[in-house]
């Protein structure tokens, strides 16, 4: 999402970001033997998984029609409130997100993404680029993220 919608990354920041991560791999318990070796390898890895490993599995094959096809009603959103956001809200949504997948992943899916698709979703990318920013940060921060900020000296306040 880094490179998606906030800018493209370094080569040198990719391998950052997949260092962290593997030291939160690690507290997780998940041995080094089977993480890639660095950001390159986990590329290759992600990759061929997603075009030869991965399976559509019917709990997510119900989470894709779940999401492109929401239900009449959704026990944790007031209905009033569901049936009024239900519709206009669907189809945006998942439109984003085949947006952010790998097009192996689109097609084992069965989800088109034509030129004109990408070339809505990259002006869509580049105005959150440029607004984001500009933002106040009680606006691009959780409550939660902003004491997390205050607790440690750091960040927008």
């Amino acid at each position: 999402m880094i490179n998606q919608f906030d800018h493209p990354m370094t080569a040198q920041e990719k391998e950052q970001l997949y260092r962290e991560a593997c030291e939160i791999y690690r507290a997780y318990g998940v041995s080094e033997r089977v993480m890639p070796k660095d950001w390159p390898s986990f590329e290759e890895y992600f990759d061929r998984m997603c075009r030869e490993e991965l399976e559509i599995t019917p709990p997510a094959q119900g989470l894709v029609d779940f999401t492109k096809h929401p239900p009449k009603s959704f026990p944790l959103v007031p209905a009033p409130i569901y049936r009024l956001l239900r519709k206009p809200t669907a189809r945006p949504l998942w439109w984003f997100a085949v947006g952010t997948l790998p097009e192996s992943v689109r097609e084992r899916i069965g989800e088109r993404w034509t030129p004109r698709d990408q070339w809505w979703f990259d002006q869509f990318r580049a105005l959150v680029r440029r607004t984001v920013p500009i933002l106040p940060a009680r606006l691009r921060y959780t409550a939660r993220a902003r004491e997390g900020f205050r607790r440690v000296g750091a960040g927008p306040h």
